[in-house]
């Protein structure tokens, strides 16, 4: 066993231990002294913006329905007993007293669990179900009554059908259909595409596993490659992901009937950057962020002028940055003057440049936003979930730590020139008052 690659973060009293087995798959520990819970996530860097691949061996491209990333998901939970009867691994999680739960995402599918006791049968058993595929045609075919019935519980759902129709405003292809995809693609997935799908993206060299809690990484390690060396795995490349090619027109603003009390409204802003080098996304992400904040945060006098005319009850803003090629801005309220706010909105936008902001207003934002990632590494989860997605996007979260709190208020003001007015269009859905 090679040594472990350690990194100190002293500035924020953390140590992250590294290594990338001989089968390529990449493993985070990051040991919290004292902890009585210990959480671990094995993601896969497949997910619902995923539509096809390029096959290894004949060079070929394979359009996939969407969905699949997330019907894998759901089949993963199935394995087969040794009569050939199937049952859901969740059973054995619970008998061990620990939570095991998914999830899928434009970008990944992440496994995870967490608990306090059976760290070592846990830890085994997530790399041992996500590892072991059980796609049976019957089973598979069992499965898309479940998954149709769960995209149309929420799929008009007022803020999730507002939503759709804005990041298809923004984007021609990505977001074009749900994470769990449609029912016409979910009918046509079947247990070839899905064995196919898993064998291209579920290779180690495609995952990351990151645990964290009272634990001695060296045991780990051990534990993690005994493991990964009783399967047959061999080192090969990252595969290779279609990328969608965009139109770089924003669609016209939509206006659609909701089943909601209110009128909702949601204005977008596509940010057209896709290259970002080594910790460069988290830092622009966390800019965009440091400017929305300035701009219309809760103690803004942006903010305070809204409620004043009336042009917002609940509130909210963020900069999406989940699939690193497709990032965008998004402001949304319930309202009863939808349009009134719409004007606010793009007059903010138009002026952005000439936005005056005071360094002591920076200082008391960045020092906020700052508070809040220090808090989130305290919180098991969020450590190891967020340090995974900074990960696949080519970031690290503990090394922008120290490089956003040395962030100056000039270097912020750069990413103004990304927010612009031509990229701006919304969605307002006409709610049952009117």
């Amino acid at each position: 066993m090679s040594d472990l690659i350690l990194k100190e973060y002293k500035n924020i009293n953390e140590k992250v231990y590294t290594k990338t087995l001989d089968n390529g798959l990449k493993v985070i520990i990051i040991p919290k002294s004292g902890f009585n819970k210990y959480f671990a996530s094995f993601t896969c860097e497949f997910g619902g913006n995923d539509y096809g691949y390029i096959n290894p061996n004949t060079k070929e491209e394979i359009i996939i329905p969407s969905g699949v990333a997330h019907f894998l998901e759901h089949k993963m939970f199935t394995m087969k007993n040794d009569d050939g009867s199937l049952f859901d691994v969740s059973y054995l999680f619970s008998n061990l007293g620990i939570n095991a739960n998914a999830y899928t995402d434009y970008l990944t599918t992440c496994y995870y669990i967490d608990g306090s006791k059976n760290f070592e049968l846990g830890l085994n058993l997530l790399l041992d179900y996500v590892q072991t595929p059980c796609f049976i045609e019957k089973d598979v075919q069992k499965e898309k009554g479940i998954i149709i019935q769960e995209y149309k519980s929420y799929i008009d759902e007022p803020d999730e059908k507002i939503s759709m129709k804005l990041r298809k405003n923004m984007y021609e292809k990505a977001y074009t259909k749900d994470i769990v995809g449609n029912i016409k693609d979910i009918k046509a997935i079947n247990s070839n595409i899905l064995n196919a799908a898993y064998d291209i993206f579920y290779h180690p060299s495609n995952m990351i596993l990151s645990i964290t809690g009272d634990v001695d990484p060296y045991q780990v390690i051990k534990l993690v490659e005994d493991n990964q060396n009783k399967k047959a795995y061999t080192y090969r490349q990252k595969p290779i992901h279609l990328t969608y090619k965009e139109n770089k027109i924003v669609s016209k603003p939509k206006k659609i009937k909701i089943d909601s009390p209110i009128d909702i409204v949601k204005v977008g802003i596509r940010i057209d950057k896709d290259d970002y080098k080594e910790n460069e996304a988290f830092i622009f992400e966390s800019k965009i962020n440091l400017i929305l904040e300035l701009l219309c945060g809760p103690i803004s006098n942006n903010y305070q002028e809204m409620l004043d005319k009336d042009l917002i009850t609940s509130f909210s803003y963020n900069f999406r940055l989940s699939d690193k090629m497709h990032p965008y801005i998004y402001f949304g309220t319930k309202t009863t003057k939808p349009e009134a706010f719409v004007r606010y909105i793009k007059k903010l936008i138009k002026n952005i440049s000439k936005i005056e902001i005071k360094e002591e207003d920076f200082q008391l934002m960045k020092k906020g936003l700052l508070g809040q990632n220090l808090m989130a590494t305290n919180l098991i989860e969020e450590t190891v979930l967020a340090n995974t997605d900074y990960l696949i996007r080519n970031s690290n979260l503990f090394e922008c730590l120290d490089i956003f709190n040395n962030i100056k208020l000039e270097e912020v003001k750069e990413v103004l020139k990304y927010i612009k007015i031509d990229n701006l269009t919304y969605v307002i859905g006409k709610g049952s008052s009117d």
